[in-house]
């Protein structure tokens, strides 16, 4: 139970910070980007080591296993286009949507899968 507090304090710290970097601007704070990014990683290995002893306990489905990987898979969607959002000076409009829209929906799906877990 203490693991879904967790997760759900860092998700709502990444999401709070990220609207306050979307909405200020570049550049980007140090004081607000470096929390969004150190938050998201740790809460995504809490997330990942939460799934890798599941499955290795044997007790996934091929649903769970397919909802668990689509999460993973929107995660790396968000690193990887947060990533190019910093480090390029004017990055182009798709960079920007894509890590919108695969933030907004890993947080949705990563629920989803939290709540397998936990309920499973």
């Amino acid at each position: 139970m203490v693991g879904v507090m967790a997760l759900s304090v860092a998700a709502l710290t990444v999401s709070v910070t990220g609207v306050v970097l979307t909405r200020r601007g570049r550049p980007f704070d140090t004081a607000t980007l470096t929390p969004h990014k150190l938050v998201a990683l740790a809460a995504t290995v809490y997330y990942g080591t939460l799934i890798y002893r599941e499955d290795r306990s044997g007790d996934l489905d091929d649903f769970e296993r397919v909802l668990l990987a689509g999460a993973v898979t929107l995660l790396v969607v968000a690193f990887a286009s947060g990533g190019a959002a910093s480090a390029m000076a004017q990055p182009p409009k798709w960079v920007a949507w894509s890590h919108r829209l695969g933030s907004w929906s890993a947080i949705v799906v990563c629920a989803a899968g939290l709540a397998l877990l936990v309920f499973h």
